[in-house]
């Protein structure tokens, strides 16, 4: 056996089987499923085999990449489909981004072009290519309501005419929607997400503790902490993808596929990120005190 069928025969066929309620064991339809799982791990991963992925990678294939082939060819109509599909997203969303990886998985998924262009063209069947669209279309609407749950949903037929132009992401979305909120029809609220007092009362914990230390007595200012706090935590909860902080002309055109951002827009982007910037480095330094008395 060559090294290459030595390291896919070690993909965990049982494990994705399970995710999806199923025992592997007794799937009438394993042997054609594992086939499958083979082809798409080689081509989701073609320099690794199962046991060279890292856990995300791997929750990624079997949660992501698996989840519409699953439930649209290996999962029996008897099974109740609807639930499983909201067992898989429940684990995607608060299993999966709450991991210590969550930020490596959400870079993988934001960035990852679900629309395979050259695959896709090179199907001829027309009824066959649309079926293959709305999959790869389904699969990227389940990771933008999990990731940007506030970009709105393009239609299938714009998704399709946006990906024919250029191969766009997640990012792409949603950097659009916040660039140009008053082209889209719905337009949803982007909530500003208050600081808890819990929060509040934790950071001023700290600096009275840096204060004490060091100076005896001070003025803390537990507004501007309230604000820092704020600012980021609304970015957290809403993050901007990915942070700009220099022009960069070649926007302006469109150029290597990228959305067109007018000079002004940047600037606008620019300063948002800067902003985020500043308030980190804030609560970074603690700097929400000023000293009253000499020592």
């Amino acid at each position: 056996m060559s090294e290459r069928k030595s390291n896919e025969a070690k993909l965990d066929y049982e494990r994705v089987f399970a995710a999806y309620n199923l025992d592997w064991r007794f799937e009438k339809n394993k042997d054609k499923a594992s086939k499958y799982m083979k082809r798409k791990l080689e081509k989701r991963y073609p320099a690794k085999s199962w046991d060279s992925l890292s856990e995300v990678e791997k929750e990624i294939f079997i949660y992501i990449d698996m989840k519409q082939e699953m439930l649209d060819k290996y999962v029996p109509a008897r099974r109740n489909k609807k639930l499983i599909e909201e067992k898989i997203n429940a684990h995607i969303s608060e299993v999966m981004l709450n991991t210590s990886n969550g930020i490596y998985l959400e870079k993988d998924v934001r960035s990852r072009y679900f629309y395979d262009k050259s695959a896709l063209d090179a199907i001829t069947d027309t009824d066959k290519r649309k079926k293959a669209e709305k999959k790869a279309y389904n699969q990227f609407v389940d990771a933008l309501k999990v990731l940007s749950p506030f970009t709105p949903v393009p239609t299938l037929e714009d998704w399709v005419a946006d990906n024919q132009k250029a191969p766009k992401t997640i990012n792409d979305y949603e950097l659009y929607h916040i660039l140009h909120p008053n082209t889209e029809e719905t337009k949803p609220v982007k909530p500003v997400v208050k600081a808890s007092q819990s929060d509040i009362d934790h950071v001023l914990l700290l600096t009275i503790v840096k204060v004490l230390k060091e100076q005896k007595i001070a003025d803390i200012d537990v507004d501007k902490i309230e604000k820092c706090l704020t600012v980021l935590k609304t970015f957290h909860e809403f993050p901007i993808h990915p942070l700009m902080l220099e022009y960069d002309p070649k926007l302006e055109t469109g150029e290597g596929g990228n959305l067109k951002m007018t000079k002004e827009e940047q600037e606008e982007y620019i300063k948002e990120c800067k902003d985020y910037l500043y308030y980190q480095e804030m609560c970074d330094n603690l700097s929400f005190y000023e000293v009253l008395g000499e020592k």
